[in-house]
């Protein structure tokens, strides 16, 4: 009898042991989240609640598994967010923050460079399917067909998960950015961003993120009347408004 309760109370013991183990472990288990761009001192929240900031271009952090929401933001710019879903892997999300009131310079027809940055904002084209704008990175190409904006990656590989629609690859290697009502009359990628593209149409200059997962981040940057655009150095545009030509850094 005695043999039996004391197998009973080991048996007790092994199984709250393991099972406190097991429950130790999921709470313990936290994945990498990585927060990678060019806004040294932008504040990163995760879950509403702040957790720090990006310092020489990059912020890292430890999360549980699951869905959580990241916002990056910081004075003067355009917050950026997205649910994410964190599972076993290391993930990397690339915010843009462009400004929220953006600054020019006016060309005048005294500038040297006027006539030849004239010409190019004339002669750009619409990008299509056989002659695409790529990113600087070389592994996007983009290009406007039945009025949409579609992305195709270039590479061998699979598409990153941005290219999903949800968060389970494998991922589409082409797909749908925007279709606006208004039709697309230019689209550029800026040097410092693969996977941000500008697109104009006749009166506005907007910033839209290729991961369309929720929230789809999409920033103006710029309204005029009758609106050219082409980009500059240093991730500036040139933009041709009516008549008048002008330089902004978004």
């Amino acid at each position: 009898m005695m043999k039996r309760k004391q197998l009973i109370a080991v048996g007790i013991v092994l199984l709250l042991t393991i099972g406190g183990i097991l429950i130790t472990k999921n709470v313990s288990v936290r994945t990498p989240l990585t927060v990678s761009a060019p806004y040294n001192g932008a504040e990163v929240y995760i879950n509403e609640k702040r957790v720090g900031s990006i310092q020489n271009g990059t912020f890292t952090t430890e999360v549980p598994r699951g869905e959580h929401t990241v916002l990056v933001s910081s004075n003067g710019l355009f917050p950026w967010i997205k649910e994410v879903r964190v599972d076993t892997l290391p993930i990397t999300v690339h915010p843009f923050l462009f400004a929220q009131n953006t600054r020019g310079v006016l060309i005048t027809e005294n500038d040297p460079e006027y006539t030849s940055l004239m010409n190019r904002i004339s002669d750009a084209t619409l990008p299509t399917r056989e002659i695409p704008r790529t990113s600087p990175d070389g592994t996007i190409n983009a290009f406007v067909e039945d009025e949409a904006l579609i992305v195709a990656w270039r590479e061998e590989g699979t598409p990153p998960v941005s290219f999903c629609s949800g968060d389970e690859p494998p991922c589409p290697r082409e797909k749908q950015i925007v279709k606006p009502i208004i039709p697309i009359t230019g689209v550029e990628f800026l040097d410092s961003w693969n996977e941000v593209l500008l697109f104009s149409t006749q009166t506005d200059i907007m910033a839209i993120e290729i991961d369309t997962r929720a929230p789809q981040n999409f920033q103006p940057l710029y309204r005029g009347t009758n609106i050219a655009f082409i980009p500059g150095e240093d991730n500036t545009l040139y933009i041709k408004d009516g008549n008048t030509l002008q330089q902004i850094i978004p």
